[in-house]
């Protein structure tokens, strides 16, 4: 079935994306970006995780032990 109009258009501006793209080297270079931004967050929340629970533990369970002891 041939197509006609504005899909085969669609059609033909996909192919031309896709040959750009894997000229370019593919997504990898969205990829690379989006790996990068996801471990810098991850390292910002494990920090911020670690000094929320050093603050929490000295503000709440060292009186608590000191109490107990």
């Amino acid at each position: 079935m041939q197509k006609n109009g504005f899909s085969a258009f669609l059609a033909r501006r996909g192919q031309a994306l896709s040959k750009f793209w894997q000229h370019r080297g593919g997504l990898d270079l969205f990829r690379n970006i989006g790996e990068r931004t996801l471990s810098i967050v991850a390292r910002l929340g494990r920090a911020t995780l670690f000094l929320y629970e050093t603050i929490v533990g000295m503000t709440y369970l060292v009186p608590r032990f000191s109490l107990v002891v």
